[in-house]
């Protein structure tokens, strides 16, 4: 690969979307759990982990009860969506030995917030897309953990599973050097050119959200 290639690869993404944020944000190595406050008594817990490209806001508008404790995972190498709130490193922070941006640390990053951060017995995690993948590795290092917890798999990426064919399509034709470009190609094209075909139906929030999509990671080689 070219120097000029892997420069394009490395070169940082702006952060263009976050969202006003009342509660804490803890550092988990290269990763974060955001910890909304909520008015009334917690009665129960959900942690949510975001899907590829996309971020925490996803899963905000699902659960709005006051007695709602949520917790929301930032994955390694990605942005953390918030205003209004200065990060701090999580006290109880461990080393994390797989490499940063893979599933396997984005589960560890997963399985430190679930010891250390729920305040009730009752939880649901709930994951969208890769974030699916997270959660099977996540059981998979520490299985005691997940014995008692409901598990909501929304669109889950799984292994063997299978891409949309006109996605599949065009990746085939695309070598890493190539990535770079095809993210800036998609930031400066209008959204309704292609959210239609692989998003599906759109409302305002979705809009929202999917206009940010390709600025979520860090750089473009976060997988």
């Amino acid at each position: 690969m070219k120097v000029s290639q892997i420069h394009k690869l490395t070169t940082p993404i702006d952060h263009t979307y976050s969202e006003m944020f009342s509660g804490r944000v803890y550092r988990i190595g290269k990763g974060a759990a955001s910890v909304r406050n909520h008015s009334g008594e917690a009665v129960h817990t959900v942690i949510c982990v975001h899907g590829f490209l996309a971020n925490h806001c996803y899963f905000t508008n699902a659960y709005e009860a006051p007695t709602t404790e949520l917790i929301l995972l930032t994955c390694s190498n990605y942005h953390i969506p918030v205003n209004g709130v200065t990060p701090e490193d999580a006290p109880w922070d461990i080393e994390i030995e797989p490499t940063e941006g893979t599933v396997e640390y984005d589960a560890c990053v997963l399985n430190q917030a679930l010891v250390n951060l729920p305040s009730t017995s009752n939880i649901r995690i709930h994951r969208h897309s890769r974030g699916a993948a997270v959660i099977l590795e996540a059981i998979f290092q520490q299985p005691e953990l997940y014995r008692d917890i409901e598990l909501v798999l929304e669109a889950p990426a799984l292994p063997q599973g299978r891409l949309h064919p006109m996605v599949t399509a065009i990746l085939k034709r695309i070598d890493h050097g190539m990535w770079p470009y095809l993210i800036r190609l998609i930031n400066n094209t209008p959204s309704s050119v292609y959210s239609q075909t692989f998003f599906g139906r759109m409302n305002p929030r979705k809009k929202v959200l999917l206009n940010n999509v390709f600025s979520a990671t860090l750089d473009p080689l976060t997988p």
